[in-house]
């Protein structure tokens, strides 16, 4: 008798489960446990101003805050990340939106769940483990003596899917994946029910081409937005 293959669920977790990112909140409490130094800062507040001020993306911010960390942790043994990480998840795990925590919910049952992420495994692996999850993938950085040495692994989010597709005999029937910017379209395109959540502009064009689900959530209301006669109205 043939084995019944489970259902996968696939999540991203910056800004899609977790209200924040999680390589920017452990770059901050290295920063405030000094285990970093303060100048370290320097180099990503001015595109995080920028963001703030709405003149400059959020993802270029992420990208000077991850520049940042894997320059400045070189050197640091894996020991001090995984305390420091661990300090961010006892603070910040129940950072969540309710929308995506309640799928997770819901999905645990039935699916195999994947948290795929850009932030480091260290943290990711903790965040993930708060909700249950089955499997995590984050960066994965390359270490010598037990610390790092400022080179990681990556990967595409689709092929990594592809993997644990294969790894665990997974299917795509009755798949859920759910991303909030336009990196997490490459598993979304994959899975049956791809939902874009509080999707970027690059993501809800990727949306709107393919007809997917959209979801905002701003403060206590949650918004669905179907698509009608080529455009996007309120469920």
């Amino acid at each position: 008798m043939a084995k019944h293959k489970q259902p996968v669920a696939v999540f991203d977790i910056d800004g899609t489960i977790f209200r924040s990112s999680l390589v920017i909140e452990l770059i901050e409490e290295l920063l405030r446990s000094e285990k970093l130094p303060e100048h370290v800062k320097d180099e990503y507040i001015e595109s995080r101003q920028r963001w703030l001020n709405r003149e400059g993306s959020y993802e270029n911010y992420v990208q000077d805050v991850v520049a940042a960390f894997n320059k400045h942790t070189v050197g640091m043994e894996q020991r001090i990340v995984r305390d420091v990480a661990g300090e961010v998840i006892q603070r910040m795990a129940k950072h969540t939106y309710r929308c995506t925590r309640q799928l997770i919910d819901e999905l645990k049952a039935s699916h195999f769940l994947l948290a795929i992420s850009g932030s480091p495994q260290e943290v990711v692996a903790l965040f993930a483990q708060q909700y249950g999850f089955d499997a995590t993938s984050g960066k994965i950085s390359t270490l010598e003596n037990g610390k790092y040495t400022g080179e990681f692994q990556s990967a595409a989010k689709d092929k990594i899917l592809k993997q644990f597709m294969d790894d665990y005999g997974l299917t795509y029937e009755n798949s859920v994946g759910v991303g909030d910017t336009e990196s997490d379209s490459t598993f979304l395109e994959l899975v049956q029910r791809p939902i874009a959540f509080n999707p970027n502009r690059k993501l809800f064009v990727a949306a709107q081409r393919h007809g997917w689900e959209v979801i905002v959530e701003r403060k206590d209301v949650i918004y669905e937005l179907k698509k009608k006669d080529g455009t996007y109205v309120l469920g």
